[in-house]
C-alpha cells in the first residue's frame, strides 16, 4: 500500500514533505540571520588592528647625502620582518622595492605589494631629530594585501640612522600600524617634558 510517510520506501517523498513543512521557517530564520551576519562582518572589519615591521636595505640614499638635511629619500629595498595582530598572516620576507618620498610633499609616499598591501600617504611629519638620526611619521590609508581590506587609516613610521653623521651609510627601520599611531607635535612633546620635569622637582622638594 502506498504510504508517503515511510522513509524506507519513499525517502524522497518524505524529504519533500518535510521541506514543505519547514520551508517557511527556514526562510524566516535566514531573513533574521542575514542582518546579524552582516553586522558581525562589519564589526570585524572595524576592529582590524595590527603591525608590520620592516628593515630598510640596499643602501638608501638622499638628495643631500645627509639625513639631517635631506628633503627626498630613495629606498631600494624595504623588507617586511614581522607581523602582529591581523598582520600575523603576512609572511616575513615580503619585499617592497623602489620606495621614494619627499618630506615636503605629504602625498609623496606610497607602495603597492600583493602580499603586504597598498599604502598611500596624506601627511609626513619629521620628529626625533638628532645628529645622525631622524624619523618620519607618515599618516595615510592602507588597503588590500593578505587582509583584503578597503581603504583603512594607518601610519607608517620610519627612522633613519647615519654613521658617521652627515657622510656615513644609512640604515632604516619602519613600522606600519592599524589603527594609526600619531606622534605628538614638537610643542606637545615640549609640554610633556616640562610637566615631567616639574613632577620630578616637586618629588625632590618633598624629600
Amino acid at each position: 500500500m502506498f504510504s508517503p510517510y515511510n522513509p524506507s520506501v519513499y525517502p524522497n517523498v518524505v524529504f519533500i514533505h518535510q521541506m514543505k513543512l519547514t520551508n517557511n521557517v527556514q526562510l524566516k530564520v535566514l531573513t533574521l540571520a542575514l542582518p546579524v551576519c552582516l553586522a558581525l562582518a562589519s564589526n570585524a572589519l572595524a576592529s582590524v588592528g595590527g603591525k608590520m615591521t620592516f628593515n630598510v636595505l640596499g643602501s638608501p640614499t638622499t638628495d643631500t647625502g645627509d639625513i639631517n638635511t635631506a628633503t627626498s629619500y630613495d629606498l631600494p629595498i624595504v623588507i617586511m620582518t614581522t607581523g602582529s595582530g591581523e598582520f600575523a598572516i603576512v609572511p616575513p620576507g615580503s619585499i617592497l622595492t623602489g620606495v621614494t618620498f619627499n618630506v615636503s610633499d605629504g602625498a609623496s609616499f606610497s607602495f603597492s605589494n600583493p602580499t603586504i598591501g597598498d599604502f598611500t600617504s596624506a601627511s609626513i611629519t619629521e620628529y626625533g631629530v638628532s645628529p645622525g638620526n631622524v624619523s618620519y611619521d607618515i599618516l595615510g590609508t592602507y588597503s588590500g594585501g593578505a587582509l583584503f581590506l578597503s581603504a583603512t587609516p594607518a601610519s607608517f613610521q620610519i627612522s633613519f640612522a647615519q654613521n658617521p653623521a652627515d657622510t656615513g651609510s644609512i640604515d632604516g627601520v619602519a613600522t606600519l600600524s592599524i589603527p594609526p599611531i600619531v606622534v605628538p607635535e614638537p610643542a606637545s612633546l615640549a609640554l610633556l617634558t616640562m610637566s615631567g620635569l616639574g613632577g620630578l622637582l616637586i618629588v625632590r622638594r618633598r624629600k
